[in-house]
């Protein structure tokens, strides 16, 4: 009941596109169809491998933008989803067992209200049934 009054009065919006989008969704199924199909994997000039879901590319980076400077939680749905995905498909022969993220300063968890980093390594160790360790 609280989740239908919440849809009615604050609907979620997709955080890629800002359609309006069902509770149960994480983005719409345009901005979804538009993910690519595989990793993205770089290697930066230190010789180290970066891997991600996505690109940070225009609707990317404004869902991270949103996401970390204008409080849009919501989009930590999908973001650690996608963040979910790419560790399952790049890392599927290996066992993990906690999940932890870079922490967040004092500053910046003041600036914010929230650590968006731990949002997401919350919801990847749900994800992965595993724990969450700051």
């Amino acid at each position: 009941m609280v989740d239908f009054i919440l849809s009615l009065l604050f609907p979620p919006k997709c955080p890629y596109c800002s359609k309006n989008i069902s509770r149960s969704l994480a983005e719409c199924p345009v901005c979804r169809a538009q993910f690519p199909k595989y990793p993205q994997i770089k290697t930066i000039p230190s010789g180290e491998i970066c891997i991600a879901p996505f690109f940070y590319d225009t609707s990317v980076r404004n869902a991270i933008v949103n996401y970390k400077f204008r409080g849009r939680k919501f989009n930590a749905k999908s973001l650690s989803l996608a963040v979910s995905k790419t560790v399952e498909n790049v890392y599927k022969d290996m066992d993990f067992e906690i999940v932890s993220c870079v922490p967040l300063s004092a500053e910046r968890l003041h600036e914010r209200g929230f650590n968006q980093s731990e949002l997401i390594a919350e919801k990847v160790a749900k994800y992965f049934e595993k724990p969450y360790e700051p």
